[in-house]
């Protein structure tokens, strides 16, 4: 038996590489005499956060590069056919990396693609999608961050878009032959498309949406106790989709784009739908801002939160507390008095800005 579920994953491998490397090597060979943009990192897991993050991107890129032909990339079709896109990519193509909350030595793995991307690819435009850089002060990170700053100081053109100040100060210090901006998460440029525009009927219940990982900082519990919720007043939603029990409901790896896509139009149904949300996640303050819900943000274990929501401090329906509770029931009672909910100029001006620079 154990033989035998070793033959079967082995060919469900070869399949998923036979499948890979046909489908792009069409694309390549269609387009070959065409400029490409191709973007890379795009997850095949289940955090919603990471996907809205993709499909903001693939939106934004299209729309501002629309001379050039579309392709996205999983993490794990990259690294399966690595060795022949080098056949294929010429250097009018512009290369672009997932962005989130994952540069520095918390997920390693992803920075190693990103600094292969950077060496490998010498003579082409490559561009970091908006991105939060936290290095720890480990024996680990400090030697990370030093093969970082030897890559990405190598490359002629590179330009790291990051969506925090902290991270911006980090990177200009750091990384000074890249070009640096801040810019607000990648997912607030979907505010005012045609993705999420649905009329969805508010019901009376808060949203808590709460992280359960390594970048906690403070428990759920603490959280009710404060904003004074009963079991009855609330609902619980991470940035992946549970059941009625708080379970993940998980997906096999390598699950469709499309199906994550329907499993973020999922969740941005959800936020909707409630009259106010409390969050230390990053997109939990993003979903809340694009579906126009009033939201309490608070801090987290890093400085990704505390210092994303400064993007938003001209928009009067986001409320950061951070690490003070006891302005909960007053963000409550501020949030049930708006009449009207207006977004953030910052946020759409700096998009703006940002193309004039880099197309």
């Amino acid at each position: 038996m154990l033989i035998r579920n070793k033959i079967k994953r082995k060919i469900l491998k070869i399949n998923y590489f036979i499948k890979t490397l046909s489908n792009n090597l069409f694309f390549f060979v269609f387009n070959i005499n065409k400029n490409k943009s191709i973007l890379i990192g795009v997850p095949d897991y289940t955090n919603i956060g990471d996907t809205a993050i993709a499909e903001a991107s693939r939106i934004w890129i299209q729309k501002n590069f629309n001379t050039f032909e579309y392709l996205q990339l999983q993490e794990a079709e990259y690294l399966k056919i690595k060795m022949l896109l080098k056949f294929f990519i010429t250097k009018r193509d512009i290369l672009f990396l997932q962005g989130g909350g994952n540069m520095g030595d918390r997920y390693p793995g992803l920075d190693d693609v990103r600094r292969e991307i950077v060496l490998s690819y010498q003579k082409n435009k490559v561009i970091f999608m908006p991105v939060t850089i936290y290095f720890s002060n480990t024996k680990f990170a400090k030697s990370e961050l030093e093969s970082s700053i030897a890559a990405y100081n190598s490359h002629p053109n590179l330009t790291i878009l990051t969506r925090d100040e902290q991270s911006w100060v980090f990177a200009k210090k750091h990384f000074q032959n890249a070009h640096t901006f801040n810019v607000p998460d990648i997912v607030c440029s979907m505010e005012g498309t045609d993705f999420f525009k649905e009329n969805i009927a508010r019901n009376n219940k808060v949203l808590v949406c709460k992280r359960d990982d390594m970048e906690r900082k403070y428990s759920i519990e603490e959280v009710l106790n404060y904003a004074k919720l009963n079991v009855t007043d609330y609902t619980y939603q991470d940035t992946e989709l549970i059941n009625e029990n708080n379970e993940l409901i998980c997906k096999t790896k390598f699950n469709s784009y499309s199906e994550q896509i329907n499993d973020l139009y999922q969740i941005l149904s959800i936020f909707a739908s409630h009259k106010l949300v409390i969050t230390d996640r990053y997109h939990g303050l993003v979903f809340s801002y694009i579906t126009k819900t009033p939201c309490i943000v608070i801090d987290s274990s890093d400085h990704k939160i505390k210092e994303g929501v400064k993007w938003f401090d001209d928009c009067n329906y986001i409320f950061y507390v951070g690490s003070n509770f006891g302005k909960i029931p007053e963000a409550i009672n501020k949030i049930e008095n708006l009449k009207v909910l207006v977004g953030s100029e910052k946020v759409k001006s700096t998009y703006a800005e940002l193309i004039q620079t880099i197309a």
